[in-house]
């Protein structure tokens, strides 16, 4: 999810049956004016049920311009995932799509 006063994104578990297990993700954010934008957070969950999301953000960004916002998500049971999106950075306030997705 990304919005005002925060940047992040959901990872959603769209199975009806399977767990999915040993989760990481990687979120980003960089870029702006004179590039001086650049965040990285790590998390771990052990499972995520069914029918079930994550949602990862950060209230740490801030400054001006274009950015870049990466989701990578890793498990043994599903493999890698990336996704990104662009926003625009004004002050501690994100521009862009209301929700940023990682679907399994």
């Amino acid at each position: 999810m990304t919005g005002l006063r925060r940047a992040g994104g959901v990872i959603f578990n769209d199975n009806d049956y399977y767990i999915i297990n040993n989760i990481h993700y990687t979120l980003a954010i960089s870029g702006g004016f004179d590039d001086s934008i650049n965040i990285t957070t790590t998390d771990y969950q052990e499972e995520l049920l069914p029918n079930s999301a994550i949602i990862h953000s950060t209230y740490d960004v801030y400054g001006f311009g274009l950015v870049t916002i990466k989701i990578t998500v890793t498990s043994p049971k599903v493999g890698e995932v990336t996704e990104t999106m662009k926003g625009f950075q004004i002050g501690p306030y994100t521009i862009s799509k209301p929700y940023f997705l990682a679907w399994y």
